[in-house]
């Protein structure tokens, strides 16, 4: 598979979720044909400004329809969505990589 790669949308980036310009999650993936949730996921740091990528199918579409929980507090702002927006085309690098998190 190609790798391909994402970037955290302006409003996941202002959002509550990101602390300190950086931004905690995890993400479900395929391992050895088994589908790994994301609760199995070692957590992933990145700055907010980070670009992500990787090769595993599965993580990516975690990626592309990535949510985030939305609480008790029913007076809280909604959470952003999406979270995680493709960059494959415009983004010619990445600043992490996040197959070594799927071993």
């Amino acid at each position: 598979m190609a790798a391909k790669r994402y970037k955290l949308t302006q409003a996941a980036i202002d959002s509550v979720y990101t602390e300190g310009d950086q931004f905690s999650f995890k993400v479900g993936f395929m391992r050895n044909g088994v589908i790994v949730s994301p609760k199995s996921c070692p957590k992933i740091t990145i700055a907010d400004t980070d670009i992500v990528q990787t090769t595993n199918e599965k993580a990516q579409q975690y990626l592309e329809l990535f949510k985030l929980p939305r609480g008790i507090d029913t007076g809280a702002p909604p959470p952003p969505n999406p979270v995680f927006v493709d960059v494959t085309g415009t983004e010619p690098t990445a600043d992490v990589d996040l197959d070594p998190y799927f071993v």
